[in-house]
């Protein structure tokens, strides 16, 4: 939607910390050149099929697997064994790397905007992606935003395994460990306290910086 609001308050809410494209037609041209980008650099992406500028549309190929926001949801609420769960963590912080290793960023990057099929994680939502960006922007909103799920009486523990596999899975993949502890600071944890719990925004702020040294 070319003249959609959704995109101004988000932007007044980051002021001074995260710059959004608001513009319908600059974040389908954001959607078009980063899935080019990462589909070139080998990366996970649906393909893009057809697009229409002129009746704004994008059809994209659909990807059959399990959203990332669930596997998150799991492992806070400890609804079973988390191995394999906490892996499918450290493979999204890998490709995260992987973006960030192309010169790129993904500006969105919410857990709901991955989708796991057969073990690989697909990133489905570029419309705020581009070349160069806020690294760090990436690292704090998936990680603040995986805590949001964490309800008063969860156990914080599971909101730190998630932290942990995720940082260990960028840093393995050549993600850089400096951008984890900007992660930690006051800039960006005062943007999410509106909708995650202190103590998990503390836990979470905590661990960037413990496993960032």
């Amino acid at each position: 939607n070319w003249s959609s609001l959704k995109w101004a308050p988000l932007a007044l809410w980051t002021l001074g910390t995260q710059n959004f494209a608001l513009l319908g037609r600059s974040r389908m041209e954001r959607e078009c050149a980063t899935t080019s980008l990462l589909s070139r650099g080998g990366l996970p992406v649906p393909k893009i099929l057809q697009t229409d500028f002129e009746d704004r549309l994008i059809l994209r190929e659909y990807v059959h697997g399990e959203n990332i926001r669930d596997v998150v949801k799991s492992i806070i609420h400890r609804k079973k064994r988390q191995t394999g769960n906490l892996e499918l963590i450290g493979r999204v912080g890998r490709a995260i790397a992987a973006v960030h290793r192309l010169g790129a960023t993904l500006g969105d990057c919410k857990p709901e905007n991955f989708i796991v099929s057969e073990g690989t994680p697909f990133i489905i939502d570029l419309e705020q992606g581009g070349k160069g960006g806020n690294v760090t922007w990436d690292l704090a909103e998936f990680l603040y935003f995986a805590g949001h799920y964490a309800a008063p009486l969860d156990l914080l523990k599971g909101v730190a395994e998630i932290t942990t596999s995720f940082i260990k899975g960028y840093a393995d993949a050549g993600g850089d460990k400096r951008k984890v502890s900007e992660a930690g600071r006051l800039k960006y944890t005062k943007v999410f306290t509106p909708f995650t719990l202190p103590q998990v925004i503390y836990t979470i702020a905590k661990t960037c910086r413990t496993e960032s040294k």
